[in-house]
């Protein structure tokens, strides 16, 4: 009797293993399908929720990355991006000799100056201006004009489809991809930090001007907020003798981010007009302020303004999902008027036509306190890295708790898979509890309901996600 029981064990026991075997097998096929696949990869996603794999299982697999081909082009290359419309946009990317799929590569987007000449001279071979990069860093070289400018819808799927691409291609250090911009390129770098600064790990504005983007007939697309800025480190550089943006204009502009918290530098030169005469003496130093300030994907204290909702409206791990101008529990400075000497006057940095909504949020440990000015609903992006998911996450929002639980990890059963840098909506319902496994980085799907916990993850941080309304108590599950 006790040898049957004995065999009997045994026998469930192989049966058991073999079927893990078996699923794992099937989730690391369906996941090679997924890393080779473009476009909608809702269909790859279903193939890795229908192996009814386990949260911790899809995470291993996600945080491990694709494996990245040996065969693919170096040197030089010549891209072109197709924007919506059929507009052609040339871009070079240049790819070290050596390259390694093994190793991760640092990148420098570099956006060049002159925006608003009628059409796009020579080809994606002949950039305007090239500033030198690192030994060993991938260098890239968008080209825009006058209906392609760094402040336009244009370019910023522009640069998401680029970068989108390289990572898909080569093995992009994703904490390290620099924005580095001169003249209208260095102005675009100031517009992307308050757009789109998520993918960035630092700014470099040089002879760019703040001020420019706040001219009404420049067309420039969107509501801008200053203290957006305060989320990545900049590098600013003007010369005292531009007669285009120098020194004396742009001084105010640092000293009111550097009052609103943002981490800047800002190097005068004093013999510089609108040039790059600096650049041998300056060079040094920037690439050290590149590999001293690696992105901090999931930073403890975030601030997040925003007018819309479809778009623009996610940095980092956080996400405004609504906004409700009766919501203004807080006050929360704005830092939007600027102050110059000479002559003494005072100005305002942008006129805001729209309603829009803020969040200043601090993390301790597993609590979130959060201050927030015209939101009716945000969500928390929960990465496993920073967050201990076997124990209570407290969300406080402007001084009241309105949710303390645990997000649980929860096997996937259904996700969207939606552009980069956008939110998509459950695919389940309101109140649903579904996963996405969209993983390009900065790609992010995110539940709609009160307490809404989705299973995110991108080619390097997986998440959870926390849906918050403070307009009410959320309860745990």
């Amino acid at each position: 009797m006790i040898r049957r029981l004995f065999a009997t064990t045994v026998m469930a026991m192989v049966a058991l293993v073999a079927q893990s075997a078996e699923r794992l097998g099937a989730l690391d096929t369906a996941m090679a399908d997924f890393w080779r696949a473009s476009g909608d990869r809702k269909g790859q996603i279903d193939r890795i929720v229908a192996t009814g794999a386990t949260f911790d299982e899809i995470q291993t697999r996600l945080a491990a990355g694709r494996a990245y081909e040996k065969d693919v082009p170096r040197g030089e290359l010549a891209w072109q991006t197709i924007i919506s419309g059929g507009m052609r946009l040339p871009t070079t990317v240049i790819v070290p000799g050596d390259y390694d799929p093994t190793a991760k590569y640092p990148v420098r987007v570099n956006l060049h100056g002159g925006i608003a000449r009628a059409s796009i001279e020579g080809d994606a071979r002949t950039p305007r201006r090239r500033l030198d990069v690192p030994p060993g860093c991938i260098a890239v070289y968008p080209s825009g004009f006058r209906e392609a400018t760094w402040w336009g819808m244009v370019q910023l799927d522009n640069l998401e489809s680029i970068l989108t691409r390289l990572k898909r291609a080569y093995n992009v250090d994703e904490n390290r991809v620099h924005l580095m911009g001169v003249s209208d390129g260095g102005t675009g770098a100031f517009y992307f930090g308050m757009r789109q600064p998520t993918p960035w790990s630092t700014l470099f504005p040089l002879n760019g001007s703040l001020r420019v983007l706040s001219n009404p007939d420049l067309g420039v697309d969107g509501e801008l907020y200053l203290t957006n800025l305060v989320n990545v480190p900049a590098y600013i550089i003007n010369g005292v003798r531009d007669p285009l943006y120098p020194v004396a204009q742009t001084e105010p502009y640092v000293a009111l981010l550097k009052r609103a918290g943002a981490p800047v530098v800002f190097k005068p030169q004093m013999q510089a007009g609108h040039d790059t005469s600096w650049w041998p003496s300056e060079r040094g130093a920037i690439d050290e302020f590149e590999r001293t300030h690696p992105r901090d994907p999931l930073p403890d204290r975030i601030s997040w303004q925003t007018d819309r909702t479809d778009r623009d409206n996610r940095f980092r791990w956080l996400v405004i999902d609504k906004l409700d101008d009766r919501r203004s529990a807080s006050a929360l400075e704005d830092y939007n008027t600027v102050a110059f000497m000479n002559p003494p006057i005072k100005e305002e940095v942008f006129r805001h036509r729209r309603a829009s909504g803020r969040i200043d949020l601090e993390r301790t440990g597993n609590a979130v306190r959060a201050r927030t000015r015209g939101v009716g609903a945000f969500t928390l992006l929960v990465a496993p890295a920073e967050f201990d998911l076997e124990q209570p996450i407290q969300v406080i929002v402007n001084d009241r708790e309105v949710f303390k639980g645990r997000s649980r990890r929860t096997r996937a059963r259904s996700c969207v898979g939606p552009r980069a840098t956008r939110t998509g909506r459950c695919s389940s319902g309101p109140n649903c509890e579904s996963t996405c496994a969209e993983v390009e980085q900065a790609e992010r799907e995110r539940g709609r309901g009160w307490v809404s916990r989705v299973i995110a993850a991108s080619e390097s941080e997986p998440w959870q996600a926390l849906g918050v309304g403070p307009q009410r108590r959320g309860k745990e599950r």
